[in-house]
């Protein structure tokens, strides 16, 4: 008897979830160019990005951790404006999603 209360409250609790069947996939990335101050300083990091991808495709660099330092921030917020994704996609087609990258910056020798 538990386990048929279990599965009902399951169903009942799931009934108004979209199921996501796929995450976003990268099919264009631009690489960040580093900054003058990146390359004196020999900036050597690997960062997470917390990116929006829009149901057209579109990614929104939403949080940076650890942030970056040496201009580097502006730097990859516009590679990111300029990167292109398949997007997330459920029952219903295309829908927007966040989704996380590891980005490993090298500047300088």
């Amino acid at each position: 008897m538990r386990l048929l209360v279990l599965t009902i409250a399951a169903l009942v609790l799931g009934a108004g979830a979209v199921a996501q069947d796929s995450k976003p996939r990268l099919v264009k990335r631009v690489r960040p160019k580093c900054t003058a101050s990146a390359m004196q300083a020999a900036l050597r990091i690997t960062t997470h990005l917390d990116i929006a991808v829009d149901e057209k495709g579109i990614g929104t660099l939403r949080d940076v951790q650890p942030p970056l330092s040496h201009g580097m921030d502006g730097v990859v917020r516009q590679a990111v404006s300029e990167w292109r994704w398949m997007p997330a996609a459920d029952n219903s087609g295309a829908v927007p999603a966040n989704t996380m990258v590891d980005l490993t910056v090298h500047c300088g020798s």
